[in-house]
């Protein structure tokens, strides 16, 4: 059994993903082939989908028509429009300028996203906060309140006069018990 210290378990992966990183930074003579586009029919790189049309071997397009003149040229198969072959190439991107652009993008997004919950966010404190604000409000008038009571039932609790640890005599008299 063969055991790998973490030490050379890390340098192997730090060496592998400079590895890849310098793989993606490659010279503009070799950007062109790296770059190539797929072809949107049949998914090889190095030919578009015109010349897939027209030279590929699973899509070869071929006219079985007899009655058409040997030096017409081949039809070109239905619903499809022949490109202009005019246009001029649009500088290709590196690989890292690619991901970067996505990277940016997708970047862009997620701030949005978190400034979207920020402000919801926000605003349900600023929710909670006027709700404590009435709820202080509403405990300020209970305690208003409640004190006025007690000031209304002290004079009718005990007489003027007396003290509030005196014994008041029974209103009925005399208790009488019975033992069964």
């Amino acid at each position: 059994m063969y055991e790998i210290s973490s030490l050379d378990h890390v340098n192997a992966k730090v060496d592998s993903l400079t590895q890849k990183i310098d793989n993606l930074t490659i010279t503009p003579a070799t950007t062109v082939a790296a770059v190539a586009p797929n072809c949107k029919i049949c998914g090889v790189p190095g030919h578009a989908a015109p010349e897939c049309w027209e030279n590929h071997q699973n899509f070869l397009y071929k006219n079985n028509n007899a009655l058409d003149a040997p030096n017409q040229a081949p039809a070109v198969p239905p619903g499809y429009h022949k490109a202009a072959t005019n246009a001029p190439n649009a500088p290709r991107k590196s690989n890292l300028e690619i991901m970067m652009e996505n990277f940016i993008a997708t970047q862009a997004q997620t701030n949005k996203d978190f400034l979207n919950q920020n402000i919801h966010t926000s605003e349900k404190i600023k929710q909670l906060a006027n709700k404590v604000d009435a709820l202080a409000t509403h405990d300020k008038m209970l305690e208003t309140q409640i004190s006025q009571v007690a000031q209304q039932q002290a004079p009718i609790a005990s007489p003027a006069g007396t003290f509030p640890g005196q014994p008041q005599p029974n209103p009925k008299g005399h208790a009488n018990a019975i033992i069964l």
